[in-house]
C-alpha cells in the first residue's frame, strides 16, 4: 500500500537549500520529489525583546501546513494525494540553477483550489455558491 506524502524542505526566500543535511561528500541530500517552504530568515522576538532571525525544518513544516490545511478549507475533504498534487502543480521554481526545488506557492495553489471548486460543486458547499 502506498501512502501519499510530502517530504518538506527548508529554503531561504530566494529558493535556495540552505541549511540542508549533508551527505558525506558534504553536499546537500536533496529527495526526489520533495517540496520546500520558507524556513529561513524568520523573525522572532527574544526573551529580551529583541528581533532575530532564526531558521529551521520545522518552520517550513509549519508553513506547509498551514497551506494544506487552507486547501481543505477551500476545497472541503479531498485525498490527500490530491491536494499534494495540487500543491506540487502550482509551485515555484526560484533557483534557475536547481530546477528540482520546487517552493511550495501558497496564492497559486489556492487560486488553483478556488477555480477548480466553482467548477465542481462540493458536498460542503450546500447553498451552491
Amino acid at each position: 500500500m502506498e501512502t501519499p506524502a510530502a517530504y518538506i524542505g527548508n529554503v531561504d526566500v530566494d529558493g535556495r537549500f540552505k541549511l540542508g543535511i549533508l551527505g558525506p561528500n558534504e553536499v546537500p541530500v536533496s529527495y526526489p520529489g520533495a517540496l520546500s517552504a520558507p524556513g529561513m530568515r524568520i523573525p522572532r522576538l527574544t526573551a529580551d525583546g529583541q528581533w532575530q532571525a532564526t531558521y529551521g525544518t520545522g518552520y517550513a513544516g509549519g508553513a506547509a501546513a498551514a497551506v494544506f490545511a487552507n486547501l481543505l478549507g477551500a476545497l472541503g475533504k479531498k485525498e490527500p494525494k490530491e491536494l499534494i498534487d495540487l500543491v506540487r502543480k502550482t509551485a515555484r521554481h526560484l533557483d534557475q540553477r536547481d530546477p528540482t526545488i520546487s517552493v511550495i506557492d501558497q496564492t497559486a495553489a489556492l487560486g488553483a483550489a478556488t477555480a477548480s471548486n466553482k467548477a465542481t460543486p462540493s458536498a460542503h458547499n450546500v447553498c451552491g455558491q
